[in-house]
């Protein structure tokens, strides 16, 4: 496959690519992609559920199999389809349906915990499945690393660039999850490369796999949407390079020179694009526009809303309302698009010990800065000084204006955003830098002692990658603080994201055997600790079986990551309102104690959900001090786990907490703004 001419290529390096033959070329391109693949699964398989699988496996496989879209539709569907599909071969227990309330109810959450966790199925085989397919994806992203960047810098150049992607630590985290992020990656690259080769060369088989990858897109996620502020980048620097535009339609050559001309190929090449897109979403909808799979049903629910019917602006309103009431996209994709609008108008965010549900313009740098390897910062440094020594410099630079334009795209967009909830939300960064990257193998025919210059960055990034495994989720560079200290800087899906069970059950099997002492447990995420074998008391639970208050005694206490930092019921700094609520709360359960009968469980009903959550929110401040002595260990990078004592257990619930009052208006302003 070829962009435009085989000049491209750069003369530094077209003597060493003669000297690698295509087949081993072959075979070291599908050793590199077999390493990553096994990388990412053989890793995570060792974890549990992260936060988003349990929903996008669950979803995909009710779309398969009831032909329903009112619930979480336009919300990934690409990778629920695609990482569904092993369980339509093994058919589990499927408790959706009408007879299903939470199917019923659009509860998304509470039906995947069902379908995997008490319909009598193999959680763990379902999800491995899944991963499977997942990580396939990313290898085809591999293999389009590969690809352009050999166009781009020969055979060397693809290599390099393929073996920085295969072993770095931030692909390896979400390779094998099931969740939209490597789909996105994966259809955003493929779709910015593809329309850079059809607006230099127009050929049956361009327009069928750039209508393709951009309907894909649009399946992946909503972020698909950068295509469009990308393709008019890359348009305006095709017109400044003026080149002759060719076309290869019936079978011979013509050029479209001028630029009138020009503009109606455009015209035209948007309008196919509209249709390819708005033909594959149909497409996965089954060319259906009811949402519903029986749409006279009043008991079936949509995907629960926000109480506020219009907190999107009034033109993204009127665009939806214009698409449902033309029918010009099915239904379950237009309210899935508005659902998933509406749930990120304001998101809990949390960087570097501050807390803001409006985020942070320099979030997504941060989170760049300390969560990339830093070689890879060297070896882009390399690249660049490669790149001005290079000749053909002018050119090079305008034959890879698809990716540096991405990755600018990605970040503007990520910055201008509020939705700082993970570092993964500018995945799609990383292939295309990895792609520069093979800029910095333009020395090396001409200075062959270049080659140990970049061997020795490539066994650092190695090392890198290794001293991260398994941990990939959670590596963060020195700048960061190394992986032990990530969770102070940045939580969610960024850290733990609800990970770390079973690795949490190998730790208590070693280090508390038969459960002698007391465990309790502050969890945030999907997975089971019932089914992982966790004997331990629920940190959110206060009240027995009996209508006693539960007391909090001595024993481990192991708290993810992102609860300890806020990201919980009672979310933000701890601070004088939460401090005296909590007073008020507990002299209320206290109370609640000293009665009977039905008035006894109503008063705990009534103060039973601030109570256990200020309650949480206490222990977690408490722990957060710099005083507080070091956890006993940080499981899987996931769940801190204490030991404490009595007089420990006094003292994060009655001693003194710092209150952070002046960070707590920021919070509270973000919320406002």
């Amino acid at each position: 496959m070829r962009f435009y001419a085989a000049k491209s290529l750069p003369p530094e390096v077209q003597s060493v690519a003669l000297h690698l033959p295509k087949k081993a070329t072959g075979v070291l391109v599908g050793l590199l992609l077999a390493l990553h693949a096994f990388l990412a699964l053989s890793a995570i398989s060792r974890r549990g559920f992260c936060i988003d699988e349990a929903d996008h496996l669950t979803m995909g496989y009710s779309e398969w199999v009831t032909h329903d879209y009112r619930v979480d539709a336009a919300n990934g569907d690409l990778i629920k389809r695609w990482a569904s599909l092993p369980l339509l071969v093994t058919r589990p227990n499927f408790p959706g349906g009408p007879g299903d309330a939470f199917w019923r109810d659009g509860n998304y959450f509470k039906l995947g915990d069902e379908f995997f966790f008490r319909s009598g199925n193999n959680p763990d085989r379902m999800l491995l499945a899944g991963r499977a397919m997942a990580v396939l994806l990313s290898a085809a992203l591999g293999l389009l690393v590969f690809v352009a960047s050999r166009q781009l810098f020969g055979t060397p150049g693809g290599l390099f660039s393929l073996a920085l992607y295969a072993l770095c630590p931030v692909m390896l985290a979400h390779a094998a999850m099931v969740t939209s992020d490597v789909s996105l990656a994966l259809a955003l690259s493929a779709a910015t490369f593809l329309v850079w080769r059809l607006l230099h060369r127009i050929t049956w088989g361009a327009l069928a796999m750039s209508g393709a990858a951009t309907g894909l897109l649009f399946l992946a996620k909503l972020t698909g949407v950068l295509i469009i502020p990308i393709t008019a980048a890359l348009l305006v620097l095709r017109f400044i390079r003026n080149d002759p535009w060719r076309m290869e339609l019936g079978g011979g050559t013509r050029t479209c020179p001028r630029r009138t001309r020009q503009l109606l190929l455009v015209v035209a090449l948007f309008a196919f694009h509209v249709a390819a897109a708005a033909s594959i979403i149909w497409a996965n909808y089954e060319f259906r526009y009811a949402g519903s799979s029986a749409p006279d049903d009043t008991r079936l629910a949509w995907t629960e809303q926000l109480a506020d019917p219009h907190p999107v602006s009034p033109a993204v309103r009127s665009s939806l309302d214009f698409l449902l009431g033309h029918r010009l996209l099915p239904e379950g994709f237009v309210r899935g698009v508005d659902a998933t609008l509406l749930r990120n108008q304001k998101r809990l965010a949390f960087m570097h010990g501050h807390w803001s549900y409006a985020g942070w313009r320099t979030f997504f740098l941060y989170a760049f800065a300390i969560k990339t390897p830093l070689f890879l910062f060297a070896i882009l440094g390399l690249g660049a000084w490669s790149w001005w020594l290079c000749p053909g410099r002018r050119d090079l630079l305008y034959n890879s204006s698809p990716w540096w334009v991405l990755v600018v795209a990605v970040m503007l967009a990520a910055s201008l955003q509020h939705i700082d909830i993970g570092h993964r939300h500018i995945l799609a960064v990383y292939p295309a830098l990895y792609i520069l990257s093979g800029a910095a193998v333009l020395p090396i025919a001409a200075r062959p002692w270049w080659r140990y210059l970049l061997g020795a960055g490539v066994l650092g990034f190695s090392i890198t990658s290794f001293y991260a495994r398994p941990d990939y989720l959670a590596y963060v560079n020195v700048l960061g603080g190394g992986m032990g200290n990530g969770y102070r800087d940045l939580t969610d899906g960024s850290e733990d994201w609800g990970l770390g069970l079973p690795q949490l059950r190998q730790w208590l099997d070693e280090h508390n055997p038969g459960n002698v002492v007391p465990f309790f447990l502050g969890y945030r995420g999907m997975d089971s600790p019932e089914y992982r074998g966790i004997q331990s008391r629920d940190l959110y639970t206060a009240v027995g079986r009996d209508s006693k208050l539960i007391p909090l005694v001595p024993g481990y206490y192991g708290i993810s990551a992102s609860l300890l930092e806020g990201i919980s019921v009672a979310p933000g700094p701890w601070n004088s309102a939460y401090e005296a609520n909590y007073r008020k709360v507990c002299a209320m359960m206290e109370h609640a104690s000293t009665l009977s009968g039905a008035r006894r469980n109503q008063a705990y009903s009534q103060w039973f959900a601030p109570y256990v959550a200020l309650r949480a929110a206490r222990i977690c401040a408490w722990l957060r001090r710099p005083q507080t002595r070091p956890p006993e260990a940080f499981v899987g990078h996931s769940i801190l786990v204490w030991r404490l004592k009595e007089n420990d257990i006094d003292d994060a619930l009655n001693g003194p907490v710092p209150v952070e009052d002046a960070e707590w208006e920021a919070f509270q302003q973000s919320k406002r703004d």
